[in-house]
């Protein structure tokens, strides 16, 4: 694991949850989360904010394939969706208080992302929201934002990428990186 996905992970506290020591010091998550925008900066593997603060994401472009997973049954909502994907699909897991969550989706009307996303059709998640269908699902994300693919049953084919895939959450960055995955590469 890089020295700054291994950052993300203890600054979170999710080290703790999965049972690994950090030897690291706490690092704070760039954004923001009260609704102002966010700025670039890495991965956050962070906890949540209080519920007061919480604030929905940008909504995705519409020129990107894409399903939102909302209420009702979650694990089938992917599985259909994955069925019905016209390109790969991928689950996105992000939160509504992850700053490089939001950073992303702004950023899905950039040509470079839509052509980086051509070959996939994304099926969002929200890690809190959907945890119980993640886990059931067998998708295992380490921290936000992250993606993995999926056959077209909505089961995970060992295939993932996160935000520590790349330096800040510029376009630049992340087209380049998500097109790699994206296409096998």
């Amino acid at each position: 694991m890089t020295g700054r996905a291994w950052r993300g992970l203890c600054a979170g506290g999710l080290a703790m949850l999965v049972g690994v020591a950090c030897d690291t010091a706490p690092v704070e998550p760039t954004g923001s989360y009260a609704g102002e925008d966010p700025k670039p900066g890495p991965m956050v593997a962070g906890r949540k904010p209080p519920k007061a603060e919480r604030s929905v994401g940008a909504e995705p472009s519409k020129t990107v394939a894409w399903t939102r997973i909302d209420g009702g049954d979650a694990v089938a909502a992917v599985q259909q969706a994955a069925k019905d994907a016209k390109g790969v699909p991928v689950a996105y897991v992000g939160a509504t208080w992850c700053g490089p969550c939001k950073v992303y989706k702004k950023s899905l009307d950039d040509p470079r992302m839509v052509q980086a996303h051509r070959p996939v059709h994304i099926i969002e998640l929200d890690a809190d929201a959907h945890a119980s269908a993640l886990q059931t699902l067998g998708v295992a994300p380490k921290g936000v934002p992250h993606w993995e693919m999926l056959d077209k049953a909505g089961a995970p084919v060992g295939k993932t990428i996160d935000g520590s895939a790349w330096d800040d959450n510029t376009v630049e960055n992340m087209a380049p990186a998500l097109s790699g995955f994206f296409t096998g590469g």
